[in-house]
């Protein structure tokens, strides 16, 4: 009887992490990509610099709102682009080849796009204000991996508790009914 009642439990955890995985992976694909401007905190010794974050993992062919907001000082913009059509050395990328790009605003000012996004290695971002990717505005963000959290609660990561908890309540539901 036990060992029915353990088969039992093991088939429906499987199950459900069968049926429920392509909705998890799907929870974690991220819909926002936050990109800030700063002049603080910048590294290896950059004078600007983007800070990226994201609401879950960036996966090709998501589509993706990208939320500029400008902290430093003076007129910034963001310019996205696969990093194959970047210029390597970040010195002058060329804005014609960006797939999307915000308005230049100025200190304190935000603006917003949106991008499906391609398959490649990542989206290669920077300011295409005359200097500044040469002086550290710009970043590459890889496809496939977790960028951050954008409001900081993480990214779904609950979900495989969740399906943990559930097969564990229907094994001890399947373990009464045998018993009554």
């Amino acid at each position: 009887m036990r060992s029915r009642r353990s088969l039992a439990g093991v088939l429906v955890v499987a199950g459900a992490v069968a049926l429920l995985g392509p909705l998890v992976a799907a929870q974690n694909a991220a819909t926002t990509l936050t990109v800030v401007s700063s002049q603080s905190g910048c590294p290896d010794g950059k004078t600007f610099c983007f800070e990226v974050s994201a609401d879950g993992v960036l996966e090709a062919g998501t589509d993706v709102e990208i939320v500029f907001a400008n902290e430093a000082s003076g007129s910034h913009n963001v310019h996205a682009v696969a990093p194959d059509l970047a210029d390597a050395d970040h010195r002058a990328s060329p804005a014609d080849r960006a797939i999307v790009a915000t308005a230049t605003v100025e200190a304190g000012g935000n603006d917003a796009v949106s991008l499906t996004v391609p398959a490649g290695e990542g989206i290669y971002f920077w300011c295409s204000v005359s200097g500044h990717e040469q002086i550290g505005m710009w970043e590459l963000v890889p496809i496939g991996s977790e960028i951050g959290s954008a409001d900081g609660q993480g990214s779904g990561r609950w979900v495989p508790p969740v399906l943990i908890v559930l097969g564990l309540v229907l094994y001890v539901m399947l373990g009464r009914d045998k018993r009554h």
